[in-house]
């Protein structure tokens, strides 16, 4: 097991902090999460749609009718 599997709290924690202030790394805005959660919800719906509108068209004896 390496220090860097260790989790946030372990010991490269400091030094990725220091990485990010140098490499100009800023965490997302709210905006952007929001935007983000969003759209993955937006897939996910879709394809939950998707994928149960064609397990209907499969069983048409099932009492489900396109």
């Amino acid at each position: 097991m390496t220090a860097r599997s260790v989790g946030a709290g372990g010991p490269d924690r400091g030094l990725d902090a220091v990485r990010s202030r140098k490499d100009r790394l800023e965490p997302p805005t709210p905006g952007q999460i929001a935007r983000l959660v969003g759209k993955a919800v937006s897939v996910s719906e879709e394809r939950f749609c998707v994928a149960t509108r064609a397990g209907c068209q499969r069983r048409p004896g099932a009492g489900w009718t396109t």
